[in-house]
């Protein structure tokens, strides 16, 4: 639940007009931008390495886990391509340069609970990856960054950027050998 604080913006458009602000809007303006802060800290928190989410004996790391170790109906999107579907798919295997173009090349996102996105290098991380392209997927639960090189938590953090609020973000890293 959000709760909406309103401030008088003629009282407070100088530094100098917080003096005649009385007490009570005072701490309400400094109470407002001590929540825009944090909330700016959580919302760079959300990224959780795989292994600690499924530590958790829940129904969540339980589900995740059969995402992460079944066989479930998928769509396979790589090179801006579906190379691979099936009906009512539940999970969505793609490469970070597709996720771009998976609104536009017909996935069916109503079905879709879980994103896997590979990563293979460093260098395919130019900017923060936007995921605000799957904030049209009704049903998503799940995004899992795959990196095949090392890569620390606060990393796979900055690599993201408009994670939605509904979906749990989570990386791993898969090197082959």
């Amino acid at each position: 639940m959000k709760n909406l604080v309103l401030v008088d913006c003629k009282k407070t458009n100088s530094f100098k007009n917080l003096k005649s602000l009385d007490g009570r809007n005072f701490i309400l303006t400094i109470l407002l931008f001590i929540a825009t802060v944090v909330s700016g800290y959580s919302q760079n928190s959300r990224v959780i390495d795989v292994n600690d989410f499924l530590k958790n004996s829940n129904t969540e790391a339980t589900k995740l886990k059969g995402y992460l170790t079944n066989l479930n109906p998928s769509v396979y999107v790589f090179n801006g391509a579906i190379t691979k579907k099936t009906e009512k798919s539940l999970c969505l295997f793609t490469d970070v340069k597709s996720v771009r173009s998976i609104n536009t090349i017909g996935v069916d996102t109503k079905s879709i609970e879980y994103v896997s996105i590979k990563i293979n290098s460093k260098n395919e991380i130019v900017s923060p990856i936007d995921l605000s392209f799957f904030s049209q997927f009704p049903n998503l639960k799940y995004i899992v960054l795959e990196f095949e090189f090392e890569v620390s938590q606060s990393e796979a953090q900055k690599s993201i950027s408009k994670a939605s609020e509904n979906q749990s973000v989570l990386y791993k890293v898969e090197i082959q050998s």
